[in-house]
């Protein structure tokens, strides 16, 4: 999506995110499909606390030692998926 588009998009749906702002909610751009891209027909406007609830759980393990997550990262790599 170019930023143009974006924006026309953002123009378009304003009346949303200003709905949203003035029931005092924090408009948020939400993926509807959360495996897809940040695609004109893939996102829409909701409230920041609901798209937070929405979001993927994630897991965290806490390490006692530095070293112990260091050979962990180096030996594991990255765990999301590159910006493209």
């Amino acid at each position: 999506m170019q930023k143009q588009e974006f924006y026309a998009w953002v123009e378009k749906n304003w009346s949303t995110a200003e709905a949203i702002f003035v029931a005092g909610g924090v408009p948020s751009v939400d993926r509807i499909d959360s495996d897809g891209h940040y695609a004109l027909g893939n996102i829409r406007i909701i409230e920041n606390a609901q798209n937070c609830a929405n979001g993927r759980m994630r897991a965290f393990v806490r390490y006692r030692r530095a070293s112990d997550r260091d050979s962990f990262a180096d030996r594991e790599g990255p765990r999301h998926d590159p910006v493209r």
